[in-house]
């Protein structure tokens, strides 16, 4: 019988105590009218997810599940070639989205539904982060990344990024940030620092990578499904912004974005991040500052339907990208190699994808790009990829709920 470390998510009062409660603010908001329609809706998915997270059965995604044997115990090696072993560390995360690394700690991963877990590198388990406030998860409107302070030893700090309702049904991206106790697992302290501007109506294209970098957050930011909003300086839709790690209205930093998922950056504090093109657009980018990425006016992708999307233009501080395909990729997360595990693999770009199902390696040189692929395919949707700087071991994150651990191969030790 299959077996996971996971534990149960911390309550604090009993599930049919809540669902009483639920239902009675429903009948009190019910006669108050249309203006409260948000309101019942958000308690609706509360209550929705405190009953998934009680009977929810925790397996392998279904592409693995061939792969796997009944009496799985974890890790387990999913493939092995004379670089690199893939093992299965973790599976049964509920739509994880982001990873961020603690060093010589374990891992921090955020779920869409609103949840942020913690893996302990240690014991090897799996735990629920308490204290999140309740966010949103509407379509593509949900709990983004997730950051930690280059202090965080000493302030525990931590941002992250995650959509909101203005409750007319307009959205933004909002960063908060809070106190993050790693041993008690709690969340402290959360207060909203900063939100895009203007809230819009669609729930698609929120970006919501982060870096926090010499006394700033950095937050890419999505076109919202409104191109019209990127190119317009007033709008923080479509670009870069940094913000005081404090809070603040922020300022833009770069533009001509279209869906920056990730940003990270590199062994020598360059910021790079890879954006959802359109079809055939997808990008690697590393970020300058007051350079402009050239969507939609520039893109070497097309719409959907094959139609061109905009003839190539001379573009004030138009910068290229530093890498795409004529086909798409979509990539979700991107890391720089550093470690000891793959000395040869120093400083090369690693890039999750979705539509490809693997992982990316790019070595990056002034006159080139050359592209390896390392990881056996095993048809997954890859959504994140860190490395532990301490010891160069590489994890990836799957759209389906798996976790995944890259290391040295010992077929020829």
């Amino acid at each position: 019988m299959l077996t996971s470390t996971q534990e149960s998510f911390p309550m604090s009062r009993p599930f049919v105590k809540k669902l009483i409660t639920a239902v009675f603010i429903l009948t009190v908001i019910t006669a108050c009218g249309y203006y409260y329609k948000q309101a019942l809706k958000n308690i609706f998915q509360r209550v929705y997810l405190e009953a998934s997270w009680l009977n929810k059965n925790y397996e392998p995604e279904r592409s693995l599940k061939e792969l796997l044997p009944e009496d799985l115990s974890l890790p387990y090696v999913l493939h092995q070639s004379d670089i690199v072993k893939t093992e299965l560390i973790q599976y049964g995360l509920n739509r994880p989205w982001s990873l961020e690394v603690i060093p010589k700690k374990g891992l921090l991963i955020t779920e869409v539904p609103g949840q942020i877990r913690y893996y302990d590198w240690t014991t090897q388990k799996l735990s629920y982060i308490s204290g999140v406030p309740f966010l949103i998860n509407s379509h593509r409107a949900h709990l983004f990344d997730i950051a930690i302070h280059p202090n965080f030893s000493e302030n525990q700090q931590v941002y992250l990024s995650y959509a909101v309702d203005n409750g007319k049904g307009f959205h933004s991206v909002e960063v908060a940030m809070a106190q993050l106790d790693i041993d008690k697992l709690e969340l402290h302290n959360w207060h909203a620092i900063f939100q895009s501007t203007p809230p819009v109506k669609s729930r698609k294209h929120f970006g919501g990578g982060l870096v926090v970098k010499d006394g700033f957050v950095y937050l890419s930011i999505g076109d919202r499904d409104d191109r019209s909003l990127v190119q317009d300086s007033s709008t923080s839709i479509g670009k870069v912004m940094r913000i005081p790690e404090q809070g603040g209205s922020g300022e833009i930093y770069a533009t001509g974005f279209r869906n920056p998922q990730k940003m990270t950056l590199d062994n020598v504090g360059k910021l790079w991040l890879v954006d959802h093109g359109p079809k055939a657009g997808d990008e690697l980018n590393q970020v300058i500052e007051h350079k402009n990425y050239g969507w939609p006016d520039y893109t070497s992708g097309t719409e959907y339907n094959g139609k061109q999307i905009a003839p190539s233009r001379v573009i004030k501080n138009h910068i290229k990208p530093r890498f795409t395909k004529d086909n798409s990729f979509a990539p979700s997360g991107l890391a720089f190699y550093t470690g000891s595990e793959f000395p040869s693999w120093q400083d090369n770009a690693l890039i999750s994808t979705l539509v490809a199902t693997h992982l990316k390696q790019l070595v990056l040189t002034e006159k080139a790009t050359v592209e390896h692929k390392h990881m056996l395919d095993l048809k997954l949707r890859l959504r994140d990829v860190e490395v532990d700087p301490s010891t160069g071991i590489i994890y990836i994150l799957s759209e389906g709920g798996s976790l995944m651990r890259l290391s040295r191969s010992t077929l020829n030790l």
